[in-house]
């Protein structure tokens, strides 16, 4: 696992020297605050087997002019890997969904939605929202004037599901959409909006047959759509 910090720009990569930065770590979640006006990271899970243990982290930093800082908020969502979260341009904040602590071969999803906005994070209460899940799909869309989330892993039961479900947050609500057509339910795909199509982009994931292998069962199978 790693924790370095890289940028890309102009179309090239390059390592960037930070005097601090989060400790290695994998399945975290980042978004672009664009009211606090840096990048903000929170949570994630390093190591990732049953013998030697998992640490989840519960830790809130931003990324500001190359330099990494932890914050300290009064409250936060408790520790989670593989969460959603997405800058909400319609709500003005950055939004937070879902995650779990299953990958020391024990299932256990998270189905919480949380709001940051001036260094704080706030739950929220929507009537309506997604079951438990991670690793799914999720990006905000300026043409619905939402964020859209789609599939993901769910972890109840004795081995697990994907999700096949999309929805829609806005004005502080989740709301689930009923579409003709869809990708297949899987985990772990990635998704932008391109402004140019204003249109989602959505690649690729993976599909466990079967069900999921930190259960002890399932046959992971990689997406090329």
């Amino acid at each position: 696992q790693y924790g370095d910090t890289w940028t890309f720009h102009n179309g090239v990569w390059t390592k960037l020297s930070t005097p601090t930065a989060p400790p290695a770590r994998i399945d975290a979640s980042i978004a672009y605050d664009a009211k606090d006006g840096y990048v903000v990271l929170f949570g994630g899970v390093s190591g990732s087997s049953c013998s030697g243990g998992c640490t989840y982290y519960s830790d809130t930093w931003e990324f500001k002019g190359g330099v990494w800082t932890q914050l300290s908020p009064s409250s936060a969502p408790k520790a989670r890997a593989g969460a959603g979260m997405s800058y909400d341009s319609n709500d003005g904040y950055v939004l937070l969904f879902g995650g779990t602590t299953q990958f020391c071969c024990s299932n256990a999803g998270l189905s919480d939605t949380w709001k940051f906005v001036g260094g704080l994070w706030t739950q929220l209460s929507p009537s309506s929202s997604p079951t438990e899940r991670n690793t799914f799909s999720m990006v905000y869309n300026p043409t619905l004037g939402g964020v859209l989330a789609f599939g993901g892993w769910i972890p109840a039961g004795a081995c697990g599901s994907d999700a096949t479900d999309t929805w829609e947050f806005s004005g502080g609500s989740w709301t689930q959409l009923s579409l003709a057509t869809s990708p297949s339910g899987r985990q772990g795909a990635g998704i932008a909006y391109s402004t140019l199509g204003k249109t989602d982009i959505f690649f690729g994931g993976q599909v466990n047959v079967g069900a999921s292998p930190n259960a002890g069962c399932g046959n992971p199978v990689n997406q090329g759509d």
